[in-house]
C-alpha cells in the first residue's frame, strides 16, 4: 500500500561531456535557479514515459529528481524537489544556455530547489520501485533511461511491554 505523501523519485543519468564544451550541469542549472526560481532539467535520448510525467505532475506527491553521474569509484547524486514534467519545450530563459538549441530533447523536468549532493547514506535510503533494490546496485547492473525510486520503508521502533 503506498501512502499518498511518501516521497518519490525520478532517477536521470548525466554526464557533464554531452554537449558542445564542459559545461558543469549542475553548477549551470543552479544558476538559472538562482535567477529565476526555478530551471528545467532536459533528459536527452529516450523519453520519459507518461507514467513517470504523471508522477512528476501529482501534487499529491514530494516528487524529486535525482540526477546521477558515474564517477571515479561509483557514482555522484544530486537531489531538487519536481515541480512539474513535461514533452513541450519550455521557455528558454528557463534552460540552461548550453543546451537550449538541443533537438534531441523530448522530456522536460522542472525544478524549485537547487541541485544539492547527496550523501551515500542519504542515496541508500533510495530503492528502485519496481524490484526494490537499492538505486546505486540498480544502476550498476542496467542501462534504463530513467527509474521511478521511493524510500526505503523504515522499520517502526519495538515497544518493549
Amino acid at each position: 500500500m503506498e501512502v499518498q505523501n511518501e516521497p518519490i523519485g525520478l532517477v536521470i543519468r548525466y554526464a557533464d561531456n554531452l554537449m558542445a564544451g564542459q559545461s558543469d550541469t549542475i553548477e549551470e542549472h543552479n544558476k538559472v535557479l538562482d535567477e529565476h526560481g526555478k530551471v528545467f532539467v532536459g533528459k536527452i535520448g529516450k523519453f520519459i514515459g507518461q507514467k513517470a510525467i504523471a508522477i512528476c505532475n501529482d501534487e499529491q506527491k514530494s516528487k524529486y529528481l535525482l540526477l546521477v553521474k558515474k564517477s571515479k569509484g561509483g557514482y555522484a547524486f544530486y537531489k531538487a524537489k519536481i515541480v512539474s514534467g513535461q514533452t513541450a519545450k519550455p521557455p528558454l530563459g528557463l534552460i540552461p544556455e548550453y543546451y537550449r538549441d538541443n533537438r534531441e530533447i523530448k522530456s522536460w523536468i522542472c525544478i524549485s530547489e537547487k541541485l544539492v549532493p547527496l550523501t551515500e547514506k542519504e542515496i541508500k535510503t533510495w530503492i528502485i520501485q519496481s524490484s526494490g533494490m537499492e538505486v546505486a546496485d540498480t544502476l550498476a547492473r542496467s542501462m534504463a533511461a530513467y527509474f521511478i525510486a521511493v524510500k526505503k520503508p523504515t522499520k517502526a521502533p519495538s515497544v518493549d511491554r
